[in-house]
């Protein structure tokens, strides 16, 4: 008969003024975290790309944890290329839930006001400039903005690629270069 195998602990820093340490142990399908104060938290396999989120941060790792509350773990290079060896690499379904998470219906809704705001007739009156009310028309680079946010939340509903990151990005760069030209013309203030 096997004997159930022992997890893998690891002593991890919260990163917050308390600086609490917290306990993780990796078994084969779950994760416990631990720590004083606190009861003991237990995420399965099948929930932790949910509530747990693994990435680099000013050259460390960081380990994300939603408990009750949302958590940030500070790890070790070490730590946390086992922590990724313990996920796995990611499936199609990962890839869902991140698009999920990047283009949220908030991406819409503020796509679309950014479209409403870049015409004449939605554009509030403080963002006009002065004297030229009657000049003013279509802001083309808040309707590139609100366009690129509404194409990319329409996109994720369609189709499922790590490509609409790309595009995300792309535009959102694009956008801010373009910003910065007409600040540095003088064509834009630099608060709109």
């Amino acid at each position: 008969m096997d004997e159930p195998q022992a997890p893998v602990t690891y002593v991890l820093t919260e990163l917050s003024r308390d600086k609490r340490p917290w306990t993780l142990a990796l078994h084969p399908d779950r994760w416990v975290f631990e720590s004083a104060g606190v009861a003991p938290k237990t995420i399965t396999r099948d929930k932790l790309r949910t509530w747990v989120d693994v990435e680099t941060f000013a050259g460390f790792g960081l380990l994300n944890v939603t408990l009750e509350t949302k958590v940030s773990l500070k790890t070790t290079p070490e730590q946390k290329a086992a922590l990724l060896a313990w996920i796995g690499p990611p499936t199609p379904q990962d890839l869902r839930l991140a698009l999920d998470k990047r283009f949220s219906v908030v991406s819409l809704i503020t796509g679309a006001l950014l479209l409403l705001v870049a015409t004449p007739w939605f554009m509030p009156s403080w963002l006009l400039p002065p004297g030229d009310v009657d000049k003013v028309s279509f802001d083309f680079l808040l309707g590139a903005w609100g366009a690129s946010s509404v194409l990319a939340y329409l996109g994720s509903r369609i189709v499922t690629h790590r490509a609409l990151f790309l595009f995300d990005v792309v535009a959102q760069l694009a956008v801010a270069a373009w910003w910065a030209y007409e600040i540095a013309a003088g064509e834009r203030s630099w608060w709109m």
